[in-house]
């Protein structure tokens, strides 16, 4: 049996269909051979998926105010309000 995944790391394109196979695969009665081939396929797409997820969040730049700009002093009053 697949171990569950967290959909916060996983891409949201992935969701559905991991949680559909997680759920065939807990019900799934043919050879086992079959089995292993489904699961290799649903093991094999969720990590990728994760890996991505990894990626993508390994590739976003650090949030900076340049001190220069008057608006930067008030930056966190501004977050608070919104």
């Amino acid at each position: 049996m697949p171990t569950s995944f967290d959909p916060e790391q996983v891409l949201q394109r992935d969701i559905a269909w991991l949680k559909r196979r997680h759920r065939q695969l807990s019900r799934f009665r043919a050879p086992a051979e079959k089995r292993e081939a489904l699961e290799s396929a649903y093991r094999q797409r969720l990590e990728s998926s994760q890996a991505r997820v990894t990626q993508r969040r390994a590739g976003v730049p650090p949030l900076q105010r340049p001190p220069e700009l008057p608006i930067s002093a008030h930056a966190d009053a501004i977050v608070e309000a919104i």
